[in-house]
């Protein structure tokens, strides 16, 4: 076994960023073969393997992992199973109830996806993202973070494609 292992629970994206391959509407159509989410028993069946046998999962990949309908059953179902557990997010999708769940499965690391902390050049880039509606979902999951007395790592992360790109605000 791989001491790491990248787990997609969900092929689609509400994003279309111009940087990923879901902008090729042939491969990333609703009728596209590609295209879906894992169900739970193919879930549980990949982490029985994978447990005890791997070190670190992490739940990303093409899509958006919260996407998955059934995203908040699968971290109750892999806490403490993997030594580091580590979620990639564009955080557009994040409620109260999936903020609660992510940091309930304790995990090392969370990871929020943004490209830019200017909203103009954001939207560009995170095709159907509005920046103002990330930072409340920032703010949503700051103050659930604070509450839970977390210790989990977060990380923003960003895929350089625009000269105009800066720091985040």
């Amino acid at each position: 076994y791989p001491p790491c292992v990248q787990i997609e629970i969900s092929s689609i994206c509400n994003y279309r960023c111009k940087m990923c391959f879901q902008v090729d509407k042939t491969f990333s159509s609703a009728n596209s073969p590609h295209m879906g989410y894992m169900n739970m028993d193919l879930f549980k069946k990949i982490v029985r393997e994978l447990s005890g046998n791997v070190e670190s999962v992490t739940l990303a990949s093409r899509g958006e992992p919260l996407m998955s309908p059934t995203f908040c059953q699968m971290l109750a179902h892999i806490k403490d199973k993997f030594q580091c557990l580590k979620i990639n997010t564009n955080l557009s999708l994040l409620d109260e109830d999936k903020a609660i769940a992510l940091l309930n499965a304790n995990p090392q690391t969370i990871v929020f996806s943004l490209d830019s902390g200017d909203p103009d050049l954001y939207k560009e880039i995170r095709v159907n993202g509005r920046l103002s509606q990330i930072k409340k979902k920032l703010e949503l999951f700051q103050t659930i973070y604070d509450k839970l007395n977390s210790k989990c790592i977060i990380r923003i992360s960003g895929v350089a494609v625009d000269d105009r790109q800066s720091t985040l605000e």
